[in-house]
């Protein structure tokens, strides 16, 4: 009975792959020999594909997908600087063959994304890609992730970048996390109120020390950054009476502008530079504000 099962499993594998070969044939004849050249080379659409696929669409997927990588990891490797046209045609074959494929979508994402001379530096056809994933998929937290990420790592849109976290966190098995990312990017993007908002949602439902924690350092940081922006509006104020920049803080607070030394969340004073009129914080300080 075993050699019987083993003689049926070898005669079915044989079977399966000489299909394969016939079918990339059959494939290779209506798109002609792959090159990779410079060219923008013809290549059918997936729905096409899919009706060669004679019922093996994930295994021609998979052909799709070691064909994408080779074609991008190859041309990147013999011309830093080459056009990567075909890279996004493939992905999208592959995804339409099986829009299951996750890693096709996240890593197909990073490289039509990344600048050269790492990926083809197209963030737009990133997101188009995450976007097909995602609606295949819209359960699948990671991908509002990688989604997230393209928005803020290569359009710098840090709004946008928010607003897709949040969307992936309204999911039933969301990582409480893209709620954290949600935040951050609303204060790097400047809409700190409604990063305020979210970093007080968090401490409030968060049981996670740490999560507290880091909710309260992130409030406060948001504190501080407002309390620069009031104070450099009152040094700006002491200029154009005084035609200088003020010395210092005692200095302000001498002609009354000021009731006294100002202190951070902290309680570290902050420092000013007499030179441009702006304020820092102190190195000494526990806050950490992130340039923008």
């Amino acid at each position: 009975m075993l050699r019987r099962s083993i003689t049926f499993f070898l005669v079915f594998f044989l079977f399966g792959f000489t299909a394969i070969y016939f079918l990339q044939e059959r494939i290779n004849g209506v798109v002609g020999e792959y090159h990779q050249t410079e060219e923008m080379l013809f290549l059918p659409s997936g729905p096409m594909v899919k009706k060669l696929s004679l019922g093996f669409e994930s295994l021609v997927a998979d052909i799709y997908w070691i064909r994408a990588i080779q074609y991008f990891a190859g041309g990147r490797m013999r011309d830093p600087s080459r056009r990567f046209d075909l890279l996004y045609p493939m992905l999208d074959i592959t995804t339409t063959l099986d829009p299951a494929m996750i890693p096709v979508y996240e890593f197909g994402a990073v490289f039509l994304g990344e600048p050269p001379p790492i990926g083809a530096n197209d963030p737009a056809l990133a997101i188009e890609l995450l976007e097909k994933g995602i609606a295949a998929n819209p359960n699948d937290s990671e991908l509002y992730l990688r989604l997230g990420f393209v928005y803020y790592w290569y359009l710098k849109d840090y709004k946008e970048a928010a607003a897709t976290f949040l969307r992936g966190a309204e999911l039933p098995q969301a990582k409480p996390w893209l709620r954290t990312m949600a935040a951050f990017c609303l204060s790097r993007g400047g809409d700190r109120q409604a990063s305020r908002f979210l970093w007080e949602q968090i401490y409030e439902s968060s049981e996670n020390k740490r999560a507290k924690e880091n909710a309260l350092a992130h409030l406060a940081e948001l504190q501080a950054e407002e309390q620069i922006e009031a104070l450099e509006k009152v040094i700006a104020k002491f200029r154009e009476q005084s035609g200088r920049w003020p010395r210092n803080f005692v200095e302000l607070a001498t002609h009354g502008f000021l009731r006294g030394i100002p202190l951070d969340p902290s309680g570290v004073p902050y420092l000013l530079d007499p030179e441009s009129g702006k304020v820092y914080v102190s190195a000494g300080t526990k806050l950490q504000i992130v340039p923008k």
